[in-house]
């Protein structure tokens, strides 16, 4: 049907973009002015006749932090976030390409860790592609991947969406993820482990030892996994290749199945077009997606 074909259609650029065998999953949407990863806050059962699914084709999932309980793991020094605040100030107040490349070669030296991914997710997000083959981002993901040992889940994710939204691929970088990820990732919300999922898939890291902490991760966690979590998961998993991958699948997608009420259609159709692709066959899952997308 016409819904399933749009639902399982790649982003444009407004939503995300291409990048190698992967996509940047459309995750974010603003509520009262702050960006979350969820359509829109969960509404009452029974408010506006929705009893508390869809309301406009968007699924309504509880809002929740993007934090684990485990104690404050992100928190900096007082000299450090008024460093970092300094420097934000003054990169936000330039206006283009050369001068904040300029501002950060000249300070690049002494970044900490949160800082390196930070001003890398800066740099990404205002510029694009443009700095990609400067010098001086090589500098700076140079002294993203020498502090990483240091750095919390968060950041590592910020470092990794900012190589792929400047289409880089730096294997130190990636290394020093690879290796921090399973130190950190008890420590992660369930946003924050989705979206280092999605960078594996955008960025093709196929180390073997840290997707296999990240499956069994998500599998422990599971019960605060929200739809749109599951759903990235799954689709990342279907273009990686790692020993783990089937065993991920074979439980994550009963749930999927057992909860498809949960489940917005985009997300529902991601998780079906995942499990299709690496040939599993869940007849019991068919089904819902067709009455799902053939209902009316």
């Amino acid at each position: 049907p016409a819904a399933a074909a749009q639902a399982l259609a790649p982003p444009d650029a407004s939503s995300g973009r291409w990048q190698g065998r992967g996509w940047w999953m459309s995750l974010y949407r603003y509520i009262a002015g702050k960006q979350t990863f969820y359509p829109r806050p969960r509404l009452l059962d029974g408010e506006n006749g929705t009893n508390g699914h869809e309301l406009n084709g968007h699924a309504m999932y509880a809002n929740h932090a993007n934090v684990r309980r485990v104690g404050p793991k992100n928190l900096l020094t007082e000299e450090q976030r008024l460093r970092l605040q300094s420097f934000v100030d003054r990169f936000d107040a330039i206006s283009g390409l050369e001068p904040a490349l300029r501002l950060v070669a000249a300070e690049v030296h002494g970044f900490f860790p949160f800082q390196a991914c930070k001003i890398m997710q800066r740099l990404a997000k205002r510029f694009g592609t443009s700095p990609a083959g400067d010098p001086r981002v090589a500098r700076l993901t140079e002294r993203c991947a020498s502090t990483l040992h240091g750095a919390d889940g968060v950041s590592i994710s910020r470092a990794l969406w900012a190589l792929g939204k400047m289409g880089l691929r730096d294997d130190a970088l990636l290394h020093a993820a690879a290796t921090r990820i399973p130190d950190v990732l008890a420590e992660c919300g369930p946003i924050t482990i989705a979206t280092l999922w999605n960078a594996f898939e955008v960025l093709e890291i196929e180390n073997e030892a840290c997707l296999a902490v990240m499956a069994q991760e998500i599998l422990h966690r599971l019960e605060e996994c929200d739809p749109p979590e599951i759903a990235i998961v799954l689709h990342a998993a279907a273009t990686l290749r790692f020993d783990g991958r089937d065993r991920l699948f074979e439980l994550l997608v009963p749930r999927v199945r057992d909860q498809e009420g949960t489940f917005s259609a985009r997300h529902l159709a991601v998780c079906f077009h995942a499990s299709a692709r690496i040939g599993m066959r869940d007849d019991t899952l068919c089904q819902l997606v067709t009455r799902r997308f053939t209902k009316d």
